[in-house]
């Protein structure tokens, strides 16, 4: 499954990716996929702790503390009361069922970036 992203580029980052294209005889797009597969880690969620072993500090104390947008929580909130409620239709229910798997994916990033965290001593248990 792929999902098209429009990004604005610097021109001398087009450029380069331009050339490199045309010298491996590969398009723009593949140049700049392939290093975003390079760049982006893949979260593997049966295999979290490796995951995290190759993110810098940086990346895992911003995982540690992440948390879901605003709007996403204030979007699951009024759902969940809907369908406490009963007052839930089948599009709603669909629609907090993904917030809750994306709040459940979170959470579980999470515990593992705190875990990595401590385990690099730059957090303490409190």
């Amino acid at each position: 499954m792929t999902t098209q992203v429009i990004l604005t580029l610097r021109d001398e980052m087009y450029q380069r990716a331009k050339i490199l294209a045309r010298i491996t005889g590969r398009t723009v797009q593949e140049i700049l996929t392939s290093r975003f597969d390079q760049v982006i880690p893949a979260f593997d969620p049966n295999n979290l702790e490796e995951t995290m072993r190759v993110l810098s500090d940086d990346e895992v104390l911003q995982l540690a503390d992440g948390m879901m947008s605003s709007e996403e929580d204030a979007g699951m909130r009024v759902l969940m009361a809907e369908n406490s409620k009963g007052r839930i239709d089948a599009a709603g229910r669909e629609e907090l069922e993904a917030l809750l798997k994306v709040y459940e994916q979170g959470t579980l990033i999470k515990v593992h970036a705190i875990g990595e965290a401590v385990r690099r001593d730059l957090r303490t248990i409190p």
